[in-house]
């Protein structure tokens, strides 16, 4: 009886200290990438012009990412787009994130868009499931973040760059 309540007690003690180091990781990951968000993030070519264009013409823009939210927003502060979007939401802004279409439709509630006049720009697997079960054409981003081949994800275009992403949009745009 002893035996057998004190393997249930060792076990329950190096579960416990199992999951303080993952939580003690996870909080200097995060540091970590707190420190160096800017120190590999470039625009991609075409980016500033396309949103800009977007401005003009009175399209809403938001940001789903998997990053935690206070992330991202940093993020696009120091690389200077934050303020073409109306919103930003991160992994952890629901209780859900990508793939769960919900991270999307939820976004597109909230700026008071139209499903059916939506887009997804996304740059990975996660990004075009989501997208596709939301129901939201998929314009993707060759070379993201993804193991797959560009043709291996679903997607409705294939851009390299932002240069002339507009005539994409453009057809989107017809009531």
């Amino acid at each position: 009886m002893v035996g057998l309540y004190g393997d249930r007690l060792k076990k329950n003690i190096i579960a416990s200290q199992i999951k303080k180091l993952k939580i003690k990781c996870l909080k200097t990951l995060l540091n970590i990438m707190e420190k160096n968000i800017i120190k590999q993030s470039t625009l991609i070519n075409g980016v500033k012009e396309f949103l800009k264009w977007c401005k003009e013409k009175e399209i809403s823009m938001a940001v789903c990412t998997n990053k935690q939210e206070h992330l991202a927003i940093d993020l696009l502060k120091k690389i200077g787009i934050y303020d073409y979007f109306e919103y930003v939401a991160g992994s952890d802004t629901f209780d859900y994130c990508k793939p769960d279409p919900r991270h999307i439709t939820s976004i597109i509630e909230i700026i008071g868009g139209d499903i059916k006049k939506s887009l997804m720009f996304g740059d990975s697997e996660t990004d075009a499931n989501a997208a596709k079960s939301a129901s939201v054409p998929v314009i993707l981003l060759e070379n993201g973040y993804t193991e797959k081949n560009s043709n291996e994800i679903y997607h409705n275009h294939l851009i390299k760059d932002f240069i002339g992403v507009e005539k994409i949009v453009s057809t989107y745009l017809k009531d």
